[in-house]
């Protein structure tokens, strides 16, 4: 499709702590439906060395990646933008830096939001998506600094927590072995302990979830390596999710990297990715994953829609 210029088109930069992101869309009126026009995805790791500082070469990465995405806005002639932030740009003592760096370059003003709103945005970019959610559900976004919980209906927010206990923020915590050894295994548990009190509020509040709704890119991972174990479903059974776990957890790095459906990129921190969701599933005891195709850039999004 041409470039070409429309109204009614709209674009979200998604600036992760791993992963910065670029979706184009058009919305139709007068359903409000989106027909995505270009999406990208690049590899920053902001957070490769924890979220305090984002090192000098993440840092000119990221700088150089906006202005690449900068290159497609212009081509696409999208003049409604939205440029946003999540925990890396929330925690590192460079982060004003870095936003002023952006602004400086490519006059993108940066809005870094906090961790209740980074859930809101996914739980509407989820029910975008048309899924139906019920308190069945717990909505689970994985990222590279936290990760994000939420319970909701199709109304409204019923529950949401942001944790600090991303990917990163979890590779940060020990010197792990590759691959690693059952007491690392126990340690990452111990730091997840202590960083997912909030857990116990869900059932203090009488949420009894049976199944997480896995959101963006780990779990379309997640997914894509199961179907190189030859199973391949709309969801994910927690047995087929178990059986995944032990694989990975007995192979080093040189060994992930050829395991059909993994990316080079995300060989490492796979590890901590099933990691966090062996707990999530243990603690509330899950019986399936569903996967979302839609998150928190359709949600920002839905959310310029609606303000327009």
């Amino acid at each position: 499709m041409s470039p070409g210029s429309n109204n009614n088109r709209l674009a979200v930069l998604d600036l992760g702590t791993n992963t910065f992101h670029l979706l184009i869309a058009e919305f139709e009126a007068p359903t409000l439906s989106l027909k995505k026009l270009y999406a990208e995805r690049r590899f920053v790791f902001m957070g490769r060395h924890g979220t305090s500082s984002i090192p000098a070469t993440a840092f000119k990465t990221g700088i150089e990646t906006i202005g690449h995405f900068f290159r497609v806005l212009e081509k696409y002639d999208v003049k409604q933008v939205r440029v946003v932030g999540t925990e890396s740009l929330r925690r590192a003592s460079n982060s004003l830096q870095f936003v002023r760096e952006v602004k400086n370059l490519y006059g993108l003003n940066i809005e870094i939001i906090d961790g209740l709103k980074e859930a809101e945005f996914i739980y509407k970019g989820v029910l975008f998506g048309g899924l139906a959610l019920s308190e069945d559900h717990m909505i689970m976004d994985i990222g590279g600094g936290s990760n994000e919980f939420i319970i909701g209906d199709v109304h409204r927010i019923l529950w949401s927590h942001s944790l600090r206990s991303g990917i990163s923020t979890l590779r940060q915590q020990i010197a792990r072995r590759d691959p690693p050894s059952s007491s690392d295994l126990a340690a990452y548990y111990a730091f997840l302990d202590k960083t997912s009190a909030a857990f116990q509020e869900v059932f203090t509040l009488g949420y009894n979830p049976s199944t997480i709704v896995g959101t963006a890119g780990p779990f379309e991972v997640i997914k894509s390596l199961i179907k190189g174990q030859g199973i391949d479903s709309d969801h994910i059974m927690v047995h087929d999710f178990h059986d995944l776990f032990d694989i990975v957890m007995d192979m080093p790095h040189a060994d992930r990297l050829t395991l059909k459906g993994m990316l080079p990129e995300r060989a490492d921190l796979i590890v901590e990715t099933l990691v966090i969701v062996k707990y999530v599933i243990d603690k509330i005891k899950a019986e399936k994953i569903v996967l979302s195709e839609y998150s928190i850039k359709e949600g920002i999004l839905s959310d310029m829609i609606k303000f327009r």
